[in-house]
Order: structure tokens, then C-alpha cells, then sequence
């Protein structure tokens, strides 16, 4: 079974103050429109702890800042060319180290991809019409086939 989303704190304020006001589960559920359970689950933490805030979870804390991230993705539009490597070795300047990867998938957040551009670009239409014509002028002039066409590489 999934978790559902936390509850924001204004409404556990809420059901706190109904609470000391002296009201029951099931009428603040109601209420609130939240589940008896989370009310119960809600004024047990309080009880417990004194307060309603979420703890922080636990996690591997990030290697980049995001004023970090925002400088590799600054460096990268501003030069297309540079590889990953190149900004890991200049972030190394700057005594953050990580992997490769890891300049990579800060930059694939910002849809920043390393791919290749295309050695000939696809022709638009004032390029096509000129060419057009000129086939037509000269079908009748080449054979294709034939040896007069030019001559052929065999391997």
C-alpha cells in the first residue's frame, strides 16, 4: 500500500487546538475531513514529541550545491563544446570532486544533452527548387548505368 501526501501543518495545528478544546477523533476527522486514524496518528506525535513538524529524513546528503549545478549549466550554454570531463576537471579547480556522471546527470535535469549535431543539414526549400530544376535540364543529357556516367570503383 502507498503513502499518501503529508499533511501541511496548518491543519495539524488545527486538530492540536481541537484536541485541547476538548472535541473527539471521529468529530475532528469529520471536521478536517481526514481519516480518524491520521488524527489519532497526529495527536500521538504531539503527545510524544511537542510539536507537529515533519523530522528530517535520513539520505546521502547531495555532492553538488545548486549553486554548483547552476554553474555547470551556465558554463555549458555558454560553450556547447565542453564535455563533462572538462567541467569535472573545473570543478575540481574549485575543490568539488565528482564523477563524470555525476556533471552528466546534473545537466540532463536541464535537458542540456551531449549529442552530436548533424554534418549536413537537411535542405530547405530555397535549396531544393534550384536543384530541382537542374535535374530536369539535364535527365536527358546522363544514363545512369551506363559506363558514361563516369567511371566506377571496383573492389
Amino acid at each position: 500500500m502507498g503513502f499518501s501526501k503529508q499533511l501541511p501543518s496548518t491543519l495539524k495545528i488545527k486538530i492540536i487546538d481541537a484536541h485541547k478544546a476538548g472535541e473527539g477523533y471521529k468529530k475532528m476527522a469529520k471536521c478536517i475531513q481526514v481519516a480518524v486514524s491520521s488524527v489519532r496518528n497526529i495527536i500521538k506525535k504531539w503527545q510524544l514529541t511537542g510539536s507537529v513538524e515533519v523530522k528530517l529524513r535520513s539520505g546521502r546528503p547531495r555532492k553538488l550545491s545548486e549553486r554548483t549545478t547552476r554553474r555547470i549549466v551556465r558554463k555549458a550554454n555558454q560553450n556547447p563544446r565542453l564535455t563533462a570531463k572538462d567541467l569535472q576537471e573545473d570543478l575540481a579547480g574549485f575543490g568539488v570532486v565528482v564523477h563524470c556522471s555525476t556533471v552528466q546527470q546534473h545537466l540532463h535535469k536541464y535537458d542540456l544533452h551531449g549529442r552530436v549535431m548533424r554534418r549536413k543539414p537537411f535542405l530547405r526549400p530555397h535549396h531544393k527548387i534550384p536543384r530541382q530544376t537542374f535535374a530536369k535540364e539535364h535527365t536527358s543529357l546522363m544514363h545512369f548505368g551506363n559506363k558514361s556516367c563516369g567511371l566506377m570503383k571496383l573492389k
